[in-house]
């Protein structure tokens, strides 16, 4: 099992991968436009562009395991609350990158 990154051909996807190489964690990389593979993953980092991200992360709060998302969830409140339901209602971990 390892992490799938989501959008790894991007300055913030390509950080990941050095990180988790550093800290020896196996990972997948797929790049936006890529579909996720029928996988099971530990967790999934998600470093596409902001547009994207409400997608994913409806997809990936159904999945059930841990989600790392680059900052901003989106730039539409409605969006952002609408996800923080799914993923409490789902009871998914949800951690959003941000200095």
């Amino acid at each position: 099992m390892s992490v799938l990154i989501i959008g790894a051909n991007g300055s913030m996807g390509t950080r990941y991968q050095s990180i988790l190489r550093f800290l020896e964690v196996p990972y997948a990389c797929i790049d936006k436009n890529d579909p996720i593979p029928n996988k099971e993953f530990k967790g999934f980092i998600v470093a596409t562009p902001t547009p994207t991200h409400y997608e994913y992360l409806k997809k990936l709060a159904l999945v059930g395991m841990p989600v790392l998302i680059e900052k901003p969830i989106s730039t539409d409140l409605k969006e952002v609350k609408e996800i923080i339901d799914i993923y409490n209602y789902e009871d998914t971990p949800l951690t959003m990158m941000m200095q």
